[in-house]
C-alpha cells in the first residue's frame, strides 16, 4: 500500500510536467460479499458507502493508465435469518473501511471530438483501516462494537485485500461519470472454515486539471 502511494505521488508530479492528469473523484458504493462457513455458502444483504480520493490519468490517444487511490466503505449486512441466528437482534451491519490503491488500464473510444467511452480492467490491492458491526436490536436499540483485524485465527478481517476492477466511463473534456465493479480474489477471514471475498459496484464522478 506505501508502495502505491508513491507510485501515484511521483504520477502527480509527472502530471505537472505535461505527462498526464491529476484529478479528484467522488462518489458511492453498493457493497456485499460471500459468507462461506464450513463449506455452506450464504449470500449478505447490500450496504451503501462513500469513494473519494486522487486519480492520474496518462496521456494516450486510444490507451491510457487511471492508477486511483481511495478512501473506499465497503461490508455488508446479515439480516440475521441464516442459520446462525440470534435472538432479539434485527440485523448485524458490518462497515469495513479501506485505503486502495487501483490500477486499471483503459481503453478509449471517441464518441465526439471532446468525449469518450472508457473500458479497462486492472488490479487493486486495499489496505482495511477500520471495522466495526454496528447491532440493531428487535426492540429498536442499536450498538457498535469493533472488529479485530489481523491474521490470527481469532482476528475478524485480514489487513489485506486484492482483486480485480473493472471499469466503464463516459469522458467529456475535464469530467467523467465511472461505474466500476471490484470483485474480491483474496480471502479476507482469517478464520480456517471461514471464507469471506468483497464484491461492490462504485459510481463516481471525477474531474481532471
Amino acid at each position: 500500500m506505501r508502495s502505491g502511494i508513491w507510485a501515484l505521488l511521483t504520477l502527480c508530479i509527472l502530471s505537472t510536467t505535461g505527462y498526464g492528469q491529476i484529478g479528484i473523484q467522488l462518489g458511492w458504493n453498493t457493497t456485499g460479499y460471500k459468507y462461506t462457513l464450513s463449506g455452506t455458502t450464504e449470500e449478505r444483504g447490500l450496504n451503501f458507502g462513500l469513494n473519494a480520493g486522487l486519480v492520474y490519468r496518462s496521456k494516450g490517444k486510444k490507451l491510457c493508465v487511471q492508477p486511483e487511490l481511495l478512501y473506499t466503505q465497503k461490508g455488508a449486512t446479515n439480516n440475521n435469518d441464516g442459520a446462525n441466528y440470534v435472538s432479539n437482534v434485527l440485523e448485524f451491519k458490518n462497515k469495513l473501511d479501506y485505503m486502495e490503491f487501483a490500477l486499471p488500464i483503459i481503453f478509449k473510444i471517441p464518441i465526439f471530438d471532446a468525449g469518450s467511452f472508457d473500458l479497462g480492467a486492472g488490479p487493486y490491492v486495499s489496505k482495511l483501516l477500520s471495522a466495526d458491526c454496528k447491532i440493531k436490536d428487535l426492540n429498536g436499540g442499536s450498538r457498535t462494537t469493533p472488529f479485530k483485524i489481523g491474521t490470527d485465527s481469532t482476528d475478524d478481517f485480514k489487513p489485506i485485500d486484492a482483486g480485480i476492477v473493472f471499469y466503464s466511463a463516459i469522458k467529456v473534456r475535464h469530467f467523467y461519470m465511472s461505474l466500476c465493479y471490484e470483485k474480491g480474489l483474496s480471502d479476507i477471514a482469517p478464520a480456517n472454515n471461514l471464507v469471506i471475498k468483497n464484491g461492490c459496484f462504485n459510481f463516481n464522478l471525477g474531474i481532471l486539471f
